[in-house]
């Protein structure tokens, strides 16, 4: 696996995601290969946990971020090209996110192994469409992670139609296997933690967390307290996680008079954020934009009550009146009117919360979600068996010239008729694409 980010240098959910599925996957018996950037310098694994492998991107400066993704890639395909050396034949390879697609797409063909590629979100789902040449750059190189791939795994049947709809990527190439959770590890806790360092005791406590950008929807969070406070509820708004937004959101509170209302506490420990869940009256998603929603899990896990916008993952994850309460996304005071009723009816909070324990349970735990990746894997290593992009000599070369079919398979045809001009499928900004067959 190639990931951009793995815990505990980590900022958003994707890399908890590849954290738990890859220790999960290697639980069952599955020699799984992490390579991230990170700090330590000793690799570690085996005994049935994942290997992980800490790059660095080079130690020289970067003049921008899609320069220092170009960097990372580099790093992580040495690694894995030194790897592969080290460790033998790998089965296949699997990328998450555009920042690994580089290095995803270079092993592939290196080493002619299916490439499976995880999009956890879209650069147009991000931002509301396109609207710079840096967004359209990152839009390409998505749609080419999807074109290279043998199966595309989303989230959630949102992000399904998305990809689909944004990269013309099949149906059938497309697999939607869901985030999951540990319960487990909600009922970790530090004793020596108080409330108190968070809020009054006559407070009623309102969380957060996660990044702080826009699409995370904190400054519709910010209304919505500002309407809570008016209408005469004590509440004390703990935000937790960092981000580029940071700024601009403590600017806005005091703007709104309520700064101190609102505790901006940057990143915490699990261990406080179980806390923090366990205090809360109201554990909040705001989200304008949301492929899954881990977060909305994690409250159910930790028998928070929740209140969470009815968009993308989330709609499919929280179920109204059931696990959690849903609200129109961007709509300040329909979630003030959702996060009153939790402040005043308990016995709603605690039905809540019991339901949303029992689902998390029974339908998103990553043992049973690293099964259905494993299954993934299977069908495509089925295929790539069958398939004529295996057929290789004695030597190991390629018995004969191909070009592009779908999910990666390859026809036969005429060396005397193979075409090197450049192929004309075109991605979202006008990209062109190329199987690697003349490379």
């Amino acid at each position: 696996m190639f990931t951009w980010e793995y815990p505990p240098d980590h900022v958003g959910g994707l890399g908890k995601h590849v954290c738990q599925l890859s220790e999960a996957m290697a639980a069952q018996g599955t020699e799984v290969h992490v390579i991230a950037p990170g700090k330590q310098d000793a690799d570690s694994g085996g005994d049935g946990r994942p290997f992980v492998h800490h790059i660095t991107p080079y130690g020289v400066s970067s003049p921008d971020f899609l320069s220092w993704v170009l960097q990372l890639n580099i790093a992580l395909g040495e690694r894995a090209a030194r790897l592969a050396r080290e460790q033998g034949d790998f089965d296949l390879v699997h990328a998450h996110d555009w920042l690994a697609a580089f290095a995803g797409r270079a092993f592939k063909h290196a080493f002619r192994v299916p490439l499976v590629a995880t999009i956890h979100a879209t650069e147009a789902g991000r931002n509301a469409g396109i609207h710079n040449r840096q967004q359209a750059y990152i839009s390409d190189v998505e749609w080419w992670l999807g074109y290279e791939a043998w199966r595309v795994i989303c989230c959630s049947q949102h992000m399904k139609r998305e990809v689909m709809g944004i990269f013309n990527i099949p149906d059938d190439k497309v697999v939607v296997v869901p985030n999951g959770v540990n319960r487990e590890e909600f009922s970790i806790a530090d004793r020596a933690l108080s409330k108190r360092a968070f809020a009054a005791d006559d407070q009623r406590l309102v969380f957060f967390i996660g990044r702080l950008v826009r699409e995370k929807g904190v400054h519709v969070l910010l209304e919505a307290t500002r309407i809570l406070l008016q209408q005469g509820d004590n509440i004390k708004l703990v935000v937790a996680g960092t981000g580029p937004y940071e700024e601009e959101l403590k600017f806005m509170a005091a703007s709104l008079g309520i700064f101190s209302h609102v505790y901006f506490t940057g990143k915490v420990s699990d261990k406080t954020r179980n806390h923090l869940y366990r205090w809360a009256d109201a554990s909040v998603c705001p989200s304008l934009y949301e492929p899954f929603g881990i977060v909305a899990l994690e409250a159910m896990a930790a028998g928070s009550g929740l209140v969470a916008s009815d968009v993308g993952g989330l709609s499919e994850v929280v179920e109204h009146e059931v696990t959690g309460l849903k609200v129109p996304p961007g709509d300040a005071p329909a979630l003030a009117r959702a996060i009153s009723r939790l402040l005043h009816d308990r016995r709603l909070k605690e039905n809540l919360a019991r339901r949303g324990q029992k689902v998390v349970k029974q339908d998103y735990s990553w043992s049973g979600i690293a099964k259905r990746t494993l299954e993934v894997y299977d069908r495509v290593l089925s295929e790539y068996r069958h398939s004529p992009w295996k057929a290789q000599d004695q030597r190991g070369q390629r018995r004969f010239p191909y070009e592009s079919g779908a999910y990666g398979r390859r026809r036969r045809v005429p060396a005397e008729a193979v075409d090197d001009r450049p192929a004309q499928t075109a991605g979202p900004g006008g990209q062109q694409a190329g199987d690697g067959s003349h490379s």
